[in-house]
């Protein structure tokens, strides 16, 4: 009896605290959400999209609600190219190396999210990784790169708004077009001419590859 006791003691207690642990992970949820500028990040994904040279986007220091236009460096390259003139081979080779889910998640691969974030709290700790390439869109059009658990939440969020915004062939779309390759180039298109001298829908499987692994 005494036993059954103490066991259900130890239920109740491991209860308690799942029920804290969810009703915190929902407390933050909602501090983080009330705080994300949606209209900001669809202005940056259209903006990003319509723009040949490097143009990028950064918090407003005096309104951090805003965006403001950082100023082109210069050296820096960059040619916007449509989905359709960017081989298969290419966008293939992309999505299996990056995000082999992509055209089937909601802006986030919850598993390796799971996983990145048990390895986080019980591995190496610096270590994140499992990013989609939506998410990749947001990091790299909004310049947010700050290695913390509330960036990579607030990134989370952002994710899943972008995917309910926009379809799945525009985001590959200004993934393949913002994507820095090195060589101070931005996007497939800037890459395949600083790279092999050619438009991208003239890449070879080989060069493709080449690009994939840069």
């Amino acid at each position: 009896m005494k036993r059954k006791r103490v066991i259900y003691g130890i239920s109740i207690g491991i209860l308690s605290l799942a029920l804290l642990f969810v009703i915190s992970a929902l407390c933050v949820f909602v501090f983080i959400y009330r705080d994300i500028n949606f209209e900001g990040d669809e202005l940056l994904f259209e903006r990003s999209g319509k723009y040949e040279s490097t143009t990028l986007y950064a918090k407003d220091k005096n309104s951090p609600e805003d965006y403001v236009a950082v100023e082109q460096l210069s050296g820096f390259s960059k040619i916007y190219y449509p989905l359709d003139e960017i081989p298969e081979h290419l966008k293939r080779g992309i999505i299996s190396v990056e995000d082999k889910i992509f055209y089937e998640h909601s802006g986030v691969d919850v598993k390796r999210s799971i996983l990145a974030a048990m390895n986080y709290i019980f591995g190496q700790g610096d270590v994140f990784g499992a990013s989609t390439l939506t998410q990749q869109v947001i990091k790299n059009i909004s310049g947010d790169s700050e290695q913390t658990v509330r960036r990579k939440l607030t990134e989370i969020i952002r994710a899943y708004h972008i995917e309910k915004r926009y379809e799945k062939d525009e985001i590959l779309e200004l993934y393949l077009n913002v994507i820095p390759f090195g060589e101070n180039s931005y996007g497939i298109g800037a890459a395949s001419r600083a790279y092999f001298g050619k438009e991208p829908y003239e890449l070879t499987p080989a060069e493709s590859a080449a690009l994939i692994g840069i």
